[in-house]
């Protein structure tokens, strides 16, 4: 049998939302999903009654109840797997990064080290649940993160999540 070596190499460029940048010093914490709505994974999330507790904003919010963007972790990948679906429902436990690199959709354009909306309400120029360079009206809120690349509407873009940046900007 004969050896044919590699001659060149393909980009592939395969993004997936709610993917981890974990070589990028992530800093995670395990919540617990929480409302009627399922939380995907590269959605932002905010503080729910509990501590422990995250939902999904269904509303204007400020930085304060920002608790940072669901991660698809190693552990999501098995249930993924089982059942089909990666969407956390009522009492599922999820993997939030405070701080990181982290893929999400976006459905406007966007530039690199813009700032970071996400849609929190329909009827707006973006999709609800989607993260967008500006307010879109007043469907979306800032999130204490920018842009790592440009993007357009559809793509899925690397964002750097920062939750001292939250802080600084809760504090006076």
């Amino acid at each position: 049998m004969a050896y044919t070596p590699q001659t060149s190499v393909e980009d592939r460029a395969t993004r997936v939302q709610g993917r981890l940048n974990n070589v990028a010093n992530a800093k995670t914490v395990t919540r617990t999903a929480d409302g009627a709505t399922a939380i995907d994974p590269g959605m932002a999330v905010i503080k729910s009654t509990a501590d422990t507790d995250v939902i999904l904003p269904a509303a204007a919010f400020t930085y304060a109840n920002f608790q940072g963007v669901a991660a698809w972790s190693p552990v999501d990948q098995e249930q993924a797997l089982l059942t089909g679906d990666r969407s956390y429902s009522a009492n599922d436990p999820v993997t939030v990064a405070e701080d990181g690199e982290i893929e999400v959709l976006v459905t406007d354009t966007v530039a690199k080290d813009g700032a970071c909306y996400f849609v929190h309400t329909a009827g707006g120029s973006s999709t609800i649940h989607t993260f967008r360079s500006d307010l879109d009206t007043d469907k979306a809120s800032a999130i204490p993160a920018i842009f790592l690349e440009d993007g357009v509407s559809g793509d899925v873009v690397k964002i750097q999540v920062s939750y001292g940046a939250r802080i600084a900007q809760i504090i006076p």
